[in-house]
C-alpha cells in the first residue's frame, strides 16, 4: 500500500509487477464503510451483513478488482 508520495511509485519495478498497487487504502476502507451505510440501513438489526460486505470488498479491492467495487458502490448509491 503506497500513499500519494511520488517516491513510493518510483521504486525499482522489478517487484511492482508481482504486487497490487492500492493507492491511500485507508481513505479507500472509510469510503466502502460509508457506502455500506447504505446497505446497513437496510437491516438496522444485522451489522454482520454490514462487514461482510464491507470485507467482500476489501478483498476485491486487495484481488485488484477496484473497478468492481467501483460499479457496485455506485449501484447501491444509485438504488438509495
Amino acid at each position: 500500500m503506497m500513499d500519494g508520495e511520488q517516491k513510493s511509485w518510483d521504486l525499482p519495478g522489478e517487484w511492482r509487477g508481482r504486487s497490487v498497487e492500492i493507492l491511500d487504502f485507508f481513505h479507500a476502507l472509510q469510503s466502502l464503510r460509508a457506502v455500506s451505510k447504505i446497505v446497513q440501513s437496510k437491516d438496522k438489526k444485522d451489522n454482520s451483513r454490514h462487514d461482510e460486505w464491507v470485507s467482500g470488498q476489501v478483498r476485491d479491492l486487495l484481488t485488484a478488482n477496484v473497478e468492481t467495487v467501483i460499479r457496485r458502490s455506485c449501484r447501491l448509491a444509485r438504488e438509495e
